[in-house]
């Protein structure tokens, strides 16, 4: 009789995406991580220790799975990079495409640029001190 313990820490798996210019972004996104991690000279596992995530989440992404902004910047300080990195200019405008595509965003945009500049500044001041905090936090 073999007897099965479930692994209760196992990572849960990033979605793929599901949208076909999401899921071509994801993967050049994950092509990127994966070649500047070799330039670096980490393997998985070791990236996935400094972020602490598992080295099978680093395979998934680096394969085109959907990753969130605090993932990708946790990669891009790991591997000594910012964010921006990840996006070259021509996919840029996809990742804005998709973004604007998502009505809470497309409507905080409109709203955001309806306002005087000073409410314009006042937001995007508050909009740094949470970035900052999250940080912080970190």
């Amino acid at each position: 009789m073999v007897i099965r313990i479930k692994n209760l820490h196992k990572q849960k798996q990033p979605p793929l995406a599901e949208d076909p210019q999401k899921e071509r972004l994801f993967k050049v996104i994950g092509e990127r991580i994966r070649n500047l991690r070799h330039t670096r000279g980490f393997t998985q596992r070791e990236l996935g220790q400094k972020i602490g995530v598992n080295h099978s989440f680093i395979s998934q992404i680096e394969a085109g799975a959907q990753v969130n902004l605090n993932v990708l910047k946790k990669i891009g300080d790991a591997l000594g990079k910012e964010v921006e990195c990840f996006f070259w200019e021509d996919d840029r405008k996809k990742l804005f495409e998709t973004l604007l595509a998502e009505k809470p965003i497309r409507g905080f945009l409109k709203t955001f640029l309806k306002l005087q500049t000073e409410d314009r500044t006042a937001v995007t001041n508050f909009a740094d001190y949470l970035e900052n905090k999250a940080r912080d936090e970190e």
